[in-house]
Order: C-alpha cells, then sequence, then structure tokens
C-alpha cells in the first residue's frame, strides 16, 4: 500500500494506536503519536492531530486528552470491556472444560486484544496462572490431597462424557474394542479418588498401576468391614 493510500487511513491507525498504546494508567504524547503514524507510512502534525482526536471523540471513542505544560498527552478511558470483565472471560474460558486448550489460547488471543498491551500482558500472566490451576483441579479429588500419579481408567462408551466433563476435552481416550476404551491421567490418589471410581459403577474399573489397584482392594476391605 502506497503512503498517499495510508494517509488517508490516518484516522483509523491513530485509533488503533490509542486503543492498543493508552488506557486509565497509560497515555501517548503528540510527538509519541506522530511518531507512531510514522510506523504506518502516515504523516501528522500536532495541528491535525488535535482535530482528529476530537473526531473520534465524537465517533464516540472515549479519548480523554490532559495537559502538563506544554505537553499534551492523550489516553482511552472507558472500554467496551473493562479489564476486570475480561479477566473474568479468561477465567471462564480457562474453567470451561468442554474447551480444548488449542482453542482456549486463540479465545484468550482475542479477549487480549479488546485491552491495550500493558492489561493485555496481565490477561496473558493471569492465563499461564489460570491453566496451572485447572490443570490442578483436575487432578484433585475433594478436599483431601495425595500422592499424584498416572493412573488407568477402563470405561464403557457410555462413559465418554463422564471422563470428558472431568478431565478435560484433551484428555486421550484409547479404544479397547466396540465397547470399551482407556483414559490415562494424571490424579491426586486419594480416598476421595477411589470413591469417585466406585461411584460410576460396573462401567468404570480402575486397572493400574497395580499400587493404585492395591488401596482400591485395600479400601474396598475397608468399606465391607465398616458397612457390613
Amino acid at each position: 500500500m502506497s503512503k498517499s493510500s495510508n494517509q488517508k487511513l490516518k484516522l483509523i491507525y491513530l485509533m488503533k494506536i490509542l486503543l492498543e498504546w493508552t488506557d486509565e494508567t497509560h497515555s501517548i504524547t503528540m510527538p509519541e503519536s506522530i511518531e507512531a503514524l510514522a510506523a504506518y507510512d502516515i504523516s501528522a502534525e500536532c495541528k491535525s492531530l488535535y482535530n482528529d482526536n476530537e473526531n473520534l471523540r465524537v465517533y464516540g471513542l472515549d479519548v480523554i486528552g490532559t495537559q502538563e505544560d506544554r505537553t499534551y498527552s492523550y489516553h482511552i478511558g472507558n472500554r467496551q470491556f473493562e479489564l476486570a470483565k475480561l479477566k473474568l472471560l479468561v477465567d471462564s474460558v480457562q474453567s470451561a472444560k468442554f474447551i480444548t486448550a488449542k482453542k482456549s489460547n486463540e479465545l484468550i488471543k482475542k479477549i487480549e486484544g479488546l485491552a491495550s498491551k500493558y492489561e493485555a500482558s496481565q490477561l496473558h500472566r493471569q492465563a499461564f496462572k489460570s491453566f496451572d490451576m485447572v490443570a490442578y483441579a483436575r487432578k484433585m479429588f475433594g478436599m483431601y490431597g495425595g500422592k499424584e500419579e498416572w493412573v488407568c481408567i477402563e470405561c464403557d462408551n457410555s462413559f465418554a462424557g463422564v471422563m470428558i466433563d472431568r478431565f478435560g476435552k484433551d484428555v486421550s481416550m484409547i479404544r479397547l474394542d466396540d465397547k470399551r476404551f482407556v483414559v490415562n491421567v494424571e490424579v491426586a490418589v486419594s480416598r476421595q479418588f477411589l470413591a469417585w471410581i466406585i461411584g460410576l459403577g460396573e462401567g468404570v474399573t480402575l486397572a493400574g498401576p497395580d499400587s493404585v489397584v492395591e488401596m482400591m482392594n485395600a479400601e474396598i476391605d475397608r468399606l465391607i468391614k465398616q458397612y457390613k
């Protein structure tokens, strides 16, 4: 695109710069605006930028101007989505077990695009933290922890939805035959985990490792003695 063509898009690029580089705690000066526009092969002068910022304000963008001595700065005030709301959206995406990790990343990047680059950085840091919390939550059963181990669970095909709801859409389900499949997942092995397996009934069997199967047999013996 030629420089003259870019010049026609000056107002649009100025809006893009304001949305990406400013927020309630970060402003951009006139010289910085001129430099940022120059990166898009757009020339600008302070006088024309005053009018451009005013036009964006009339359009509906909350452009706030401040003056300190002879320096004018501008930033975006209210946005369509405040940072707190964007954080809630990130949390919602992360907690949705039916969304794959790849799709979660794609959605989070789009959410970050609704914020300034500074706020997007906060959202990005929150999303690694949220990933860790979701992964941890999928391993835990109840309030009591246990040693984290990889376990093998054999299931009737009718329990595919149960496994996805518990461990997420990325869980690997390996076909055993026309009626059954197996999943290998990392969990915190505890009485609550064993009780969850037992509660699923005949269609689900804890198949390994041997040490965890022994724990299951010991738990069953304990229950028999307690309730016989």
